[in-house]
């Protein structure tokens, strides 16, 4: 027989426990957040240290950047992963509306600006989530969009938080 895992790791942390056999890739990603300390929405992230929510302003002072670099600054710490992510539905009205256009060719309006906002929104809150960690830019962005449901996207934004000069 296999000895049993103590109860809690040396970090003093509880266990990580397997995700449930139905689980979604959000609700694993969720989880394992949760034992590292940070969360997935920023918000819940900075009500969870104490903090409130960042301001619009402070939110745009966040340098962002695709790139291992923000040109013309220098990187004095790293802070970790920040992430931010939004999970959206379709209007039913407009997705019908939407079908009939597809059979006849054309942009799907709805669901481009449908996308453009959950960039916009998941964008939002990494630099909410990297102000929350004493960052002032974010480097490597990468975005990621998958299917939670057959009627919602979820659109993530993630990089490495860093403070620069």
């Amino acid at each position: 027989s296999r000895p049993r895992p103590p109860p809690f790791s040396p970090t003093g942390r509880p266990p990580a426990r397997p995700p449930a056999r139905n689980a979604t890739r959000r609700d694993m990603f969720a989880a394992a957040a949760r034992g590292r300390g940070f969360c997935a929405a920023a918000t819940a992230a900075a009500g969870a240290a104490g903090k409130a929510p960042a301001s619009p302003g402070v939110v745009a002072a966040i340098l962002l950047a695709t790139t291992d670099a923000i040109p013309g600054k220098t990187i004095k710490e790293y802070r970790g992963m920040a992430i931010g992510s939004t999970v959206r539905t379709k209007d039913v009205a407009k997705d019908i509306t939407s079908s009939i256009r597809a059979m006849f060719g054309g942009e799907l309006t709805h669901y481009t600006e449908l996308m453009s906002d959950s960039r916009s929104e998941a964008l939002h809150r990494l630099q909410e989530h990297a102000h929350s960690l004493g960052a002032n830019g974010v480097v490597g962005i990468r975005m990621t969009t998958s299917s939670i449901a057959q009627s919602a996207s979820e659109v993530m934004a993630y990089g490495t938080a860093v403070v620069v000069e």
